[in-house]
This record gives C-alpha cells, structure tokens and sequence, in this order.
C-alpha cells in the first residue's frame, strides 16, 4: 500500500536525522542542535498543529532562557536538546519557573533528538515545579519514537505532507555535507571529520551486520564478503579523474544505497 510506503520512508529519514544528530554529538558538535530547531518547527506544526510555533532564540535573542521554541496562541514551549537525562530536565524546569514561562505557556515539552530515557522521577520534577505547571514526563518529554507514533495515526494526504518535508531537509543527498568534506583526489583520503563521522555510523548501525555480499564497488556478488565500512572508507572506488569530488550518497551506487539505508526492509529503528 502507498500509506505503508510512506510510513516506511518516513521513518527512513527520521533515522537519517537522528543517526546525523548522534554523530555531530559524538563529535561535539552542538551547532546542528541549533539547526534541529528550525526543521522541527514546521514538523511540530504539521503533527500536532502549533501553527504559529517560532523559534524564540531568533525572535526573543539568543540563547532564550530554559525554552527553544514558543506558540503563543497554542501557549505550548519546546525545549530541544539532545542531552536525555535527568539532570538536563531539571535544569529547563528551573529555568521555566525562575523566569515564569508558565505564565505564558500553558504547557512545556522537552524534545530530545536523540532517545529519552525510559523513566523520570516525578518527586523531583514536582519540587522543580511546585504546582506552577502541569507537566507530566510521560506525556511531555518526547522523542522520536513519539513522533513517528503520532505519524502513524495519519491518513496519506498528511503521510506525504510530513515526508516531504522530511525530504527537503535531509533526503537522499541532501544530507548537507559541507563544501570542505571533500575527497582528495591525489591522496585518496577522507577529511578526516567526515571519516570520522562514517565511522561513528557504521559503529552504531552495523555491529551486528558487519559484511555483506558486496563487491568493492558495491554491486552484490554473493562470491564476496565485504566490510561494510569497507564500501564507504576505501576510497579508491570513489576517485573518478584527478579533481576533488563531494562525497554524495547520490553518487554511490543504487545496491550500495540499499545496504546503507538497510532500514528500509526494517520495522523499528533500532536505536
């Protein structure tokens, strides 16, 4: 069916987008939380319908205390972050009182772009809050499973709205590798943040399927077995002439494609 299509796509880019947000905090690199904000503002609004949701940090001025995105007419903040722990929750609900957010906002949901953790102490979060708030973990910390929960309740129309603005921030070949993550053409090396990040990937994703029947180029021979890693690292089948080249998911070939998006045969995400 087209609907289990694209459910199944769009749980594809979610993973996308989560295995990217993984990697740059591995790497310390905050600054794609700061850019998480913005794709999440038209995809809050277009699953639970805060259509006048804004992100505050450029609105209000940077670094807005305790909360990242507000609707004033839904009177519900976000704040989004990719640190899942309780510390982390406590220290957004202070910042919430202390500036009395709840006067504005009727409801607070903390968003974690990674996994949140599988209980919260409501004791503790009750002598944060002290009956200024009504928040409830259970229901206002989320995650991406959340998300693609909420996804699944839709019928197409919706479906293909979400996924295609899923597509158009993080799609096959958008995932915005940077001009300078190129490829050397004379020494036939990774920049070695991008390297790095493939690594991380293929840590998290492929400890379990470590080869597959691939040949270097990455076209099925069942004659083979090949490291994943292989396949993406060795760049000797990726130097096409003497100038630098981008490294594209869009270049690679349509088998090797399967193997890397190999959640696309998959139920869950599996992280």
């Amino acid at each position: 069916m087209y609907l289990e299509q694209t459910q199944q796509r769009i749980r594809n880019l979610m993973s996308f987008f989560v295995t990217e947000i993984k990697a740059a905090t591995a790497m310390e690199k905050t600054d794609i939380n700061k850019v998480s904000e913005n794709v999440l503002i038209p995809l809050f609004a277009e699953i639970y319908g805060f259509e006048n949701l804004k992100n505050l940090n450029f609105t209000e001025g940077s670094n807005f205390p305790g909360i990242d995105l507000g609707d004033e007419t839904a009177k519900v903040a976000f704040q989004i972050t990719a640190t899942p722990n309780i510390n982390k929750i406590k220290h957004t609900l202070n910042k919430f009182i202390e500036y009395e957010l709840y006067k504005k906002y009727d409801r607070l949901i903390i968003y974690i772009l990674l996994e949140k953790q599988n209980y919260y102490s409501n004791k503790e979060i009750n002598k944060i809050i002290q009956g200024k708030l009504n928040f409830n973990p259970k229901q206002d910390i989320l995650d991406y499973r959340d998300v693609l929960k909420a996804i699944n309740q839709f019928q197409i129309e919706k479906a293909l709205s979400i996924k295609t603005l899923l597509e158009e921030n993080f799609g096959t070949g958008k995932m915005q590798v940077k001009s300078e993550e190129l490829v050397d053409g004379s020494h036939k090396k990774l920049n070695s943040e991008l390297e790095e990040t493939l690594k991380l990937y293929f840590t998290k994703c492929f400890e379990d399927d470590e080869f597959a029947e691939l040949d270097q180029a990455g076209e099925t021979d069942p004659e083979s077995r090949t490291l994943l890693e292989q396949i993406f690292i060795d760049l000797d089948i990726k130097i096409r002439g003497e100038k630098p080249i981008k490294l594209r998911l869009e270049d690679l070939p349509e088998s090797t494609r399967r193997k890397f998006f190999y959640l696309e045969e998959a139920d869950d995400i599996p992280f």
